[in-house]
């Protein structure tokens, strides 16, 4: 992730990430998140984070990646009511259950 977060210091890179986020579309708040990141951030990436970085994990909700979901979300017409603070709480539901998609991509692979 930190390859990546350095590259989305570049402004023209974090704007195309905005954009490519934007475009995923979903059924609602919780939906589009979780399609951007499928093609985004793997399980096994994403169960070593949540958002305020406790009981030994990464802090994802300072990446750069959060803040380009969030202000892509802002610009999402398609879903209703978003606001920040939904859309952080969708990621974070969404990191939450990364270490359950693990479990059941490798259980599934056996």
């Amino acid at each position: 992730m930190t390859q990546f977060q350095k590259q989305l210091e570049n402004k023209v890179n974090f704007k195309t990430l905005i954009k490519l986020i934007e475009k995923v579309g979903g059924n609602n708040k919780y939906n589009w998140v979780k399609r951007a990141y499928s093609r985004i951030i793997s399980d096994e990436h994403a169960a070593k984070y949540n958002w305020l970085g406790l009981k030994n994990k990464k802090k994802f909700g300072s990446l750069l990646l959060a803040r380009a979901t969030i202000e892509a979300s802002m610009k999402n017409r398609k879903i209703e009511n978003v606001t920040e603070k939904s859309v952080e709480s969708a990621i974070k539901s969404w990191l939450r259950h990364a270490a359950d998609r693990l479990l059941k991509t490798r259980h599934g692979a056996e």
